[in-house]
């Protein structure tokens, strides 16, 4: 998650960071909608859980592996530059010089000289960052849902499914398979509201209002 926001705050300016982080945001959680439904569609095969976790393995080391391909992003030196990002520049900024970015350690940056391993050394000493600290909080509480979502709820809700005084309102769910189908579906729904609510809701109040009233909502 750290290496995360590092690479998203490069790659936008102060007054669309909230697109940016609420576009990453929609692609995560397009896992709960594409990742359910091949879910629902290997379990209709009859096939075995341990097949299907052997197709998340690969799916997600195939994912880890394109982050390789990703380029350094380039600062907007003038805000003519940053126009691109964001049309509500008037023309008469346009040379206005955009502050000059620094490590943490004082050094001042340059994006496109550095190696892969000051990469990794910059984004270990942002987690010792003070500022970074404020936002730990916010980073455990999004791994503990996820833990919750991915680990917890789906079993939950099969155990719910299997009760006897629920059996009456999910006749056609016999087996654990159905039950599991069925709940994985659920979670479709609940990742397209997660996606939905970032991009048209938290994203945009963020770019307009600020930090403090998106974190609030």
């Amino acid at each position: 998650m750290t290496a995360q926001g590092k690479f998203i705050s490069e790659c936008a300016c102060e007054e669309n960071k909230g697109f940016f982080n609420s576009y990453f945001w929609a692609i995560f959680e397009g896992s709960m909608i594409f990742g359910n439904v091949i879910a629902v569609i290997v379990l209709e095969e009859g096939a075995e859980k341990s097949t299907l976790f052997t197709i998340f393995s690969i799916m997600a080391i195939s994912a880890a592996l394109m982050m390789l391909c990703l380029r350094i992003p380039k600062t907007p030196t003038l805000v003519q530059d940053r126009k691109m990002l964001n049309p509500s520049f008037t023309d008469s900024e346009k040379n206005q010089e955009v502050p000059t970015r620094f490590f943490l350690d004082g050094k001042e940056e340059n994006p496109e000289a550095r190696s892969s391993t000051e990469l990794i050394r910059e984004t270990c000493r942002l987690l010792k960052n003070k500022r970074m600290l404020h936002i730990v909080p916010f980073i455990i509480w999004g791994g503990c849902g996820a833990s919750f979502m991915s680990g917890i709820l789906v079993p939950l809700l099969v155990r719910t499914m299997k009760d006897p005084r629920s059996r009456h309102m999910h006749p056609d769910l016999v087996t654990d398979n159905d039950r599991s189908r069925q709940a994985l579906l659920t979670l479709t729904a609940l990742g397209t509201g997660e996606i939905l609510g970032g991009m048209f809701l938290i994203g945009p109040i963020r770019d307009s209002c600020g930090n403090r009233p998106a974190y609030t909502c």
